[in-house]
């Protein structure tokens, strides 16, 4: 069972319930365990040093499966050896600064402690920023911008909707629209031009009064973050679990996301719409997601990791006919319809024939 996955460079690192922290040098080729491994354990996330090659750091957090306490833990010999550099109830997620080489900055959403930081390389951790809501679950994500610390915003979501600690602030600041405090944001992805053109993707649940059904939805933003709309048309509404934007978001557009459900979709226009790229052999749940240069996409699952590469792209959105939208369907003699009858892939198909009975012309 594979859950986190990250990519620095050509380094992929991944890690699952009951198994090791294991590398990948060669585009997931092959794969070599980096220890920290052992039963009644899970990973919630691994991250390596964006210079590897040279300082060999790896971090990794890990909890025990059906207890509270989580713990981060760091080895700086490519995974020979480990050693718990941080502890809280939970640690969710990580955010190594681009120039880690120098600043030896990382930041890691603790949820009890809320976001902490390290400017030593993950020896001693300070708090980040005054809340002003309970600090509890305010901060499981956390992203920073691709020029950090040129540009020192820091990004953080949670159970309270979406947060911002721009640079020279001191109180964190909430999302203006969109993404309130009735949302939970599931990941945040943030633009590798974030530079010049401020924009960000998240994905998020929610529940409202009456009914309570859980809903879940890509958002965007293209101010950095003050401002949200709910975007993806064309992704189900259905636990989402993975997000990343192509490293070349900038010329292609691309933004891939992943379903608990163990599907993939892709979004040529930044999140506004996505395709249906498939499933996995077996149908495995999915996990995170990576992108490398090359534009191969990464995908974490409780089946091991999973690597897709293709040179072709859907134009049609909704092409699988997966949700219920995007299609006109015209009101005639015999209606074209959603049906779960027979289908190809997926969960739906378009019937737009007539399944028995007598001939009738339609459109």
């Amino acid at each position: 069972s594979m859950n986190p996955l990250s990519l620095s460079g050509d380094l992929l690192l991944t890690a699952g319930p009951n198994h090791d922290v294991y590398a990948s040098e060669d585009g997931g080729t092959s794969w070599e365990s980096r220890g920290l491994g052992g039963g009644f354990y899970s990973f919630t996330e691994v991250a390596a040093s964006q210079a590897y090659a040279a300082d060999q750091t790896l971090f990794a957090a890990r909890s025990r499966s059906g207890a509270i306490g989580g713990t981060l833990y760091r080895s700086q010999d490519g995974g020979g050896s480990w050693s718990g550099v941080l502890s809280s109830d939970l640690v969710s997620d990580l955010a190594i600064s681009p120039g880690f080489a120098s600043d030896q900055t990382l930041f890691a959403a603790t949820n009890e402690k809320a976001l902490q930081q390290s400017t030593d390389g993950g020896t001693t951790w300070s708090d980040v920023g005054a809340w002003p809501v309970s600090k509890t679950g305010a901060a499981l994500q956390v992203a920073l911008p691709p020029d950090y610390p040129a540009d020192e915003t820091i990004f953080a979501g949670g159970g309270k909707g979406f947060w911002r600690l721009p640079q020279g602030e001191t109180t964190w600041q909430t999302a203006v629209s969109g993404l309130t405090a009735s949302h939970h944001v599931l990941a945040l992805a943030v633009s590798p031009a974030y530079a010049t053109d401020q924009t960000l993707l998240a994905l998020a649940s929610w529940s409202n009064p009456p009914d309570y059904v859980p809903h879940y939805g890509v958002f965007t933003s293209g101010d950095g973050g003050l401002n949200w709309s709910q975007v993806g048309t064309g992704l189900p509404d259905e636990p989402l679990a993975g997000l990343m934007f192509s490293p070349h978001l900038a010329t292609d557009n691309v933004a891939y996301a992943s379903t608990r459900a163990g599907a993939l979709y892709r979004s040529r226009d930044r999140g506004s719409t996505w395709t249906l790229v498939g499933t996995a052999p077996g149908q495995p749940g999915f996990a995170d997601v990576a992108v490398d240069e090359d534009g191969a996409v990464f995908v974490a699952s409780d089946a091991g990791v999973w690597r897709y590469e293709t040179s072709q792209f859907d134009i049609v959105i909704n092409g699988g006919f997966e949700t219920r939208d995007s299609w006109v369907l015209p009101d005639t003699p015999k209606p074209a319809h959603y049906s779960e009858i027979v289908v190809y892939d997926g969960r739906q198909a378009m019937q737009i024939g007539s399944a028995g009975g007598v001939n009738v012309p339609a459109y």
